[in-house]
C-alpha cells in the first residue's frame, strides 16, 4: 500500500448544458475528471499520462485528452490517500461504463437511489468521489455520493490547490 497524491480536474465549459448544471445546482462547477499523472498499466489497461479520467453523458467512463472539451474555467486540486495505487486500479476498473442517464430523472425528482461502490454507471462527481475512496479517503465523512454535485465535492476541507488549468 502506497500513499500519494490523487489530482481532479474541477471544470466548466462552453455550453447550454454546463449552464444548466450550474444553474440547477448552484455551482461554480459542472465537471470533475480525474488527471493521470503518469502512464502506467492496470489490469491491462493503459492509463496515459495527463489525460483525464471521467463519466460524461456520451460516451460514458472514458479517458479523454487535457483539452476534449472548451473548458472555460478549469480547476486543479489534489487530496492525499492512503492507498494511492488502489484509487487508479478501480477508476480503470471502470472505463467503458456508462454515464448514468436514469439518474439524471431521478436526481431532478429527488427520488432516493442506491449507492454500491461499483456502480454499472456514473455522473463524473459520484465517479471522482469513489476514486477518492478506492483509495481510503472519503471527502465529505460519507461513502454514500448520491446526489452529490461538483462543487459539493470541492467543498471538501481535504482539497489542496495543485494547478490552476
Amino acid at each position: 500500500m502506497k500513499s500519494g497524491m490523487l489530482i481532479s480536474q474541477f471544470s466548466t465549459e462552453a455550453g447550454f448544458g454546463s449552464s444548466v448544471i450550474r444553474y440547477l445546482s448552484d455551482s461554480t462547477v459542472s465537471h470533475v475528471d480525474l488527471v493521470i499523472p503518469q502512464d502506467m498499466c492496470i489490469g491491462g489497461i493503459q492509463l496515459k499520462k495527463g489525460w483525464l479520467l471521467g463519466a460524461r453523458l456520451h460516451g460514458g467512463v472514458q479517458q479523454r485528452p487535457p483539452g476534449y472539451a472548451r473548458f472555460t474555467r478549469a480547476l486543479r486540486v489534489g487530496v492525499e490517500v492512503p492507498n494511492v495505487e488502489a484509487a487508479y486500479a478501480f477508476a480503470a476498473r471502470q472505463i467503458g461504463k456508462p454515464y448514468n442517464k436514469r439518474a439524471i430523472l431521478d436526481f431532478f425528482l429527488h427520488r432516493e437511489r442506491i449507492f454500491t461502490p461499483n456502480q454499472p454507471a456514473w455522473f463524473c462527481d459520484e465517479l471522482n468521489y469513489q476514486i477518492v475512496a478506492a483509495g481510503g479517503r472519503l471527502l465529505l465523512g460519507t461513502e454514500n455520493p448520491l446526489k452529490l454535485t461538483p462543487q459539493e465535492e470541492l467543498l471538501s476541507p481535504y482539497w489542496q490547490t495543485v494547478q490552476v488549468a
